[in-house]
């Protein structure tokens, strides 16, 4: 399933050429995980998201992402709503997205993350109202502190909203024993330290990219912000 991502990424940055022969391994990846254990939502979530947005050419396909959703529905209902709400965004049935993403929040014990995946749709609707309260759902509900509060402080980045509840929310994340690889350290010490940039704290700004240095040396965003905020 990792692998499947990483070859993801690389693809993401490849010409097209090159783009199809990663898509092709990505597939093959997301595939592997699946048939290696069948009952693993994450997975399933994963090749599904590659079936509805890769071309026929390197074996996507809606119809395949559907039957993935419906695998989904007795492993995992609330990925499978959401999968139901990725396939939706995609085919520009954006009632029908958002019917689904509600959904997935609906069926959540724990719906800090379905609550940024339904933030995330709302901006990317340009929807800042219904955004903000969905973000302010995900802080009210993520009680561990995990990357769904990154995941909402980046809607609100990303939109120029409410920096200060963004600084909050990053803060939070980064005090928790929560953290995961799906929102590395060093990369939300960057996020902080523009934030905290952008509102004039240049002390802090800086003390986040040597903090963001220190966890991962070579990592570029952090070195040039590094450069550029001590000057």
């Amino acid at each position: 399933m990792w692998l499947g991502r990483a070859y993801g990424e690389k693809a993401d940055r490849a010409s097209v050429l090159s783009g199809y022969g990663l898509g092709k391994k990505v597939r093959a990846e997301f595939e592997a995980a699946v048939n290696l254990d069948g009952h693993n939502g994450e997975a399933l979530s994963d090749l599904g998201e590659f079936y509805y947005s890769a071309p026929s050419l390197v074996g996507g396909g809606v119809g395949k992402a559907e039957g993935i959703a419906r695998k989904l529905d007795t492993i995992d209902a609330v990925r499978a709503q959401e999968l139901r709400g990725r396939i939706a965004e995609h085919e520009k049935d954006y009632t029908k997205a958002e019917a689904a993403f509600k959904a997935s929040v609906a069926a959540s014990v724990h719906p800090a993350h379905q609550w940024s995946t339904l933030a995330s749709y709302y901006r990317r609707r340009e929807r800042w109202d219904e955004m903000l309260q969905a973000v302010k759902a995900v802080a009210a509900t993520d009680k561990q502190h995990t990357a769904s509060l990154v995941n909402g402080a980046s809607s609100l980045i990303r939109s120029k909203r409410e920096p200060k509840l963004a600084i909050q929310m990053l803060e939070s994340y980064l005090a928790s024993n929560k953290k995961t690889e799906e929102a590395p350290a060093f990369a939300v010490h960057v996020q902080l330290g523009k934030l905290r940039q952008e509102t004039g704290d240049s002390a802090g700004a800086q003390s986040e990219f040597q903090a963001a240095l220190a966890l991962a040396k070579d990592y570029k965003p952090a070195q040039q912000q590094a450069t550029n905020s001590g000057r």
